[in-house]
């Protein structure tokens, strides 16, 4: 999970905090090997996206809408009411897939993420489950 973060934001998370957030969030992979996963972390009846991520050779094949129905299917499961996620604003494909599947922008959060060029804002996203 490491790697496929590594290859997918500059901040890739190091594998002692991957584990932690896989022990204690919940945690969806697909492939074998691994192709891609999300963990959310679930807080009464809201819920937040952590991270999502897609190997760089698996992208565009629709996994990461995999994911996102699969999770939202638990959570709705455990009575979770609204997810939450945070995206780059440069992060078109992504705005784009939560856009499709229902997520709508709810607030901006400006010089959110570090980047090697600079810090960007944040577009949060929320979808009533």
């Amino acid at each position: 999970m490491s790697t496929i973060h590594r290859k997918s934001f500059s901040a890739g998370w190091p594998p002692a905090e991957m584990r932690l957030h896989i022990d204690k969030d919940l945690c969806l992979g697909l492939g074998d090997p691994l192709s891609a996963f999300i963990l959310v972390q679930i807080g009464g009846d809201q819920a937040d996206i952590l991270t999502i991520a897609t190997h760089p050779e698996h992208r565009r094949k629709g996994l990461a809408k995999q994911l996102l129905s699969q999770a939202e299917t638990i959570l709705r499961e455990q009575e979770v009411q609204t997810l939450f996620l945070d995206v780059s604003e440069l992060n078109d494909s992504a705005k784009s897939l939560y856009k499709a599947c229902g997520y709508q922008a709810v607030g901006r959060r400006p010089r959110y993420y570090r980047t090697p060029a600079g810090r960007v804002a944040s577009i949060t996203f929320s979808k009533s489950l």
